[in-house]
């Protein structure tokens, strides 16, 4: 009996070798695997962030850069990931420059794109199956397969598949296992041409994502645990690519980037930016390294973010954090234990706790404090573990290919029972990332404590509102928009951006001025330089007859945005309302130099301003020039006419009488 190209004990005594041409089919079952997995991802739209990294709007590009197609790959490799007016942060030119020619030659097609997400994937299951055979040589073939079918049907990496924004994170990983293929041909060779592709390899995996640097830790573990008995060329290639980073991230940080990094971690992505000692995040790294653990080996309820405060900032007093000290604890004192011995269980151990530490928050804290995608490379040493322990419950003798092997029904059933669990779940997980409404929709059910899951879905509802007729739908969606917004305040009261947004809803939808003040208040309170709040609570004040607090807030947003036209307008008619015409000519005055595309509308303000103190000569010079900019202007173009013609200038009066129907005509 023949099983993977191995000979059974019922068949032969002794053992076959896995012919070549077997090992390559393997390897391309597991690319066919992938593809069954997450080919229904493929239908899919645009979901959480995608707007990001790519165009989502064909008709109006959301995207600047990838909007340019491969014309922007010199921009993309001297700007940073995100350049917005208000942050600038990361460096990740390379899924930039993907997305930017998979625009330039399929144009704005997210099935284009999720399409290369699972191509990505597949070529990462294949190559790390690939990478294991060489590493295990001398286990039998059926360990490297099942760590890579594990790896590959894993539901927590279905936000890194079918999440689009997320290729950064399967770039970052192909990036670095190939780098660790070549360090380790060099080490086995002596031959420097893969250490130098190794090194440049490693460094466009960083160019993707930060994730990347991991492999700085990788590739030393594997080459000691792998490779031959040679601490020189262990030593040369860490050192290769921990200098060779250095060197080039100096030079793009001096010479091709320019300002500073802005990126302002807020309260509610992880508390721990804001407060939060040392000691304090000792027991948060235990939640979390408890959360991670949890979810690998029970993918249940998978979310598109946690956040604040679906994942507390736990203290010694939770019970979760006992628990996973003590598990810890013990994983590590196993893996030091068999470490002297390079035991292969260590090795995934080693590999699980050591990436995991960067994303424990106690070092650094994580946006989000945890995320499934964050999950994605330290899962290796997870699945690791687990192929290793089925094997080993099972008794089946994987640990030297010379012996005869035998696989045990038990230990089939169970596999394919995992393995079958994992595949449904993440074929069924691959729909609910259809896009932005259907993903919120889905998974708000789990994380009512979240505020921003909250705040996310009521802001994708919130320009809906705006754009759908008035009917039974609309009203349903305003009171969905307004429980999400109202449960993300209840969480987190101090979340700037929703309270503005549901003091909009009270006000435009409800016409509830009293309670949509309260919330502008709050918002303005806490940003002072929030313009679009400060209009909101000046128009509010406005409805509410308070004109002087009116006034104070207008005059707040025009000091603030002075291309703000809509706070000149409104001021403009709050002042005409306390006959305050000097200051309404002296507004549209200062409107007219800063945004002359609008003169037109401040010219009449000011002609309008002379006429009710019936300054008839200032007002016409002004209408005139009002005119001249929107010369198609019918009723302007009669009024002026009226004008000359209650002056006594018939012939002006005509004149323009006869522009007037020329224009009606």
């Amino acid at each position: 009996m023949v099983i993977f190209g191995q000979t059974c004990p019922m068949a032969k005594p002794k053992h076959t070798p896995i012919a070549k041409k077997q090992f390559w089919l393997i390897a391309a079952g597991i690319f066919v695997f992938v593809f069954l997995l997450y080919g229904n991802s493929i239908k899919n739209k645009y979901a959480m962030d995608d707007e990001i990294v790519t165009v989502t709007t064909p008709k109006r590009p959301n995207n600047d850069r990838i909007s340019k197609g491969i014309k922007a790959l010199p921009e993309i490799f001297s700007s940073r990931h995100v350049e917005t007016s208000k942050q600038r942060y990361e460096y990740r030119p390379m899924v930039l420059a993907t997305f930017a020619i998979e625009y330039e030659l399929f144009g704005a097609n997210p099935h284009v794109n999720h399409f290369f997400n699972v191509l990505l994937y597949a070529l990462t299951c294949v190559l790390l199956f690939l990478l294991l055979a060489k590493f295990l040589s001398a286990y039998h073939v059926i360990f490297p397969l099942l760590i890579s079918l594990l790896f590959a049907a894993h539901p927590m990496h279905t936000e890194v598949v079918d999440n689009i924004k997320s290729r950064d994170e399967l770039l970052a990983l192909f990036g670095g296992l190939c780098a660790l293929w070549l360090y380790f041909s060099y080490q086995q060779s002596g031959k420097w041409l893969p250490l130098l592709v190794g090194m440049i390899v490693f460094l466009l995996a960083v160019m993707s994502k930060k994730s990347a640097l991991a492999f700085i830790g990788i590739v030393p573990l594997s080459l000691w645990f792998f490779g031959e008995k040679n601490w020189k060329r262990t030593l040369v290639a860490t050192l290769s690519m921990l200098v060779f980073f250095v060197v080039v991230a100096l030079f793009i940080s001096k010479l091709v980037l320019t300002g500073d990094v802005v990126r302002e971690a807020l309260y509610f992505e992880n508390p721990l930016f804001v407060e939060g000692s040392f000691l304090e995040r000792i027991p948060v790294a235990f939640y979390t390294a408890w959360f991670y653990l949890k979810m690998l080996i029970f993918p249940h309820q998978l979310s598109f973010y946690y956040g604040y405060n679906e994942i507390p900032i736990a203290g010694w007093s939770h019970w979760q954090v006992w628990l996973s000290a003590l598990i810890y604890i013990a994983l590590a004192i196993f893996a030091f234990k068999l470490l002297r011995k390079k035991h292969i269980a260590a090795y995934g151990l080693l590999l699980y706790m050591g990436v995991l530490l960067a994303y424990s928050n106690l070092l650094i804290p994580a946006i989000g404090i945890v995320a499934e995608r964050f999950a994605y490379t330290f899962s290796i040493g997870f699945c690791i573990v687990l192929a290793w322990g089925l094997l080993k419950i099972f008794r089946i003798n994987f640990e030297d290919k010379t012996k005869s092997f035998k696989l045990k029904p038990m230990f089939i059933t169970a596999s394919v029972a995992i393995l079958g669990l994992y595949s449904y779940k993440t074929i069924a997980r691959n729909p609910i990332w259809k896009d932005h409404l259907t993903l919120y929709r889905h998974d708000i059910k789990h994380l009512e404590k979240s505020a921003k899951a909250h705040a996310l879905i009521g802001g994708t509802l919130f320009p809906k509102l705006f754009s759908i007729p008035n009917n039974n739908e609309k009203q349903k969606l305003i009171e969905e928009t307004k429980y999400h917004f109202e449960k993300a305040l209840e969480i987190y009261p101090d979340y700037i951006v929703t309270n503005n947004n549901l003091g909009t809803v009270y006000f435009t939808f409800y016409a509830d001025f009293k309670s949509a003040k309260p919330y502008f208040k709050r918002a303005v309170k806490l940003d002072p330089h929030y313009v679009e709040a400060h209009y909101n609570l000046g128009y509010t004040y406005e409805k509410l007859g308070q004109l002087d607090s009116a006034i104070f807030h207008f005059e707040k947003t025009v000091a603030l945005d002075t291309s703000n036209l809509r706070s000149y307008m409104r001021l403009n008619n709050i002042y005409f309302s306390q006959k305050k015409y000097k200051k309404a000519i002296q507004l549209s005055k200062q409107g007219i130099e800063i945004l002359p595309q609008n003169s037109h509308n401040f010219h009449t303000n000011i002609a309008n301003a002379y006429s009710v103190q019936n300054d008839t000569l200032n007002a016409l010079r002004h209408f005139i020039h009002a005119f001249e900019k929107t010369p198609d202007d019918y009723n302007l173009c009669v009024h002026i006419g009226k004008i000359y013609h209650n002056m006594g200038d018939k012939t002006m009066a005509g004149n323009y009488f006869q522009i007037a129907e020329t224009l009606r005509n």
